[in-house]
């Protein structure tokens, strides 16, 4: 059977809750190991790397958000010169401060 390298304090944790719930460790690991393994195609899922996005990517996301804020803001929901109040001050002023 292969075998894996797991940090002792990962498998301590995981052994104590498998000793709390009456279990053994591997009855514990392998469903969540199955999850893993899963075959995204196989489940109509798109395989995706797992990373952050770069802050230039993230930046345009941003932008195309406030970009689409500002043209619902340019119709009929807000009066001219609405401006939305995100302080602090202002989400917390009913609370005596």
């Amino acid at each position: 059977m292969p075998t894996i390298d797991i940090p002792s304090d990962i498998f301590e944790r995981i052994r104590r809750r498998a000793e709390v719930l009456g279990t053994s460790v591997e009855s514990l690991v392998v469903p969540a190991l199955e999850n893993v393994a899963r075959d995204p195609e196989a489940d109509g899922l798109e395989a995706k790397p797992i990373c952050e996005p770069s802050t230039v990517a993230w930046r345009a996301q941003f932008d195309q958000l406030l970009d689409q804020i500002r043209s619902r803001a340019e119709g009929y929901h807000y009066p001219p010169g609405f401006k939305v109040d995100v302080s602090r001050e202002s989400m917390y002023e009913d609370c005596g401060q």
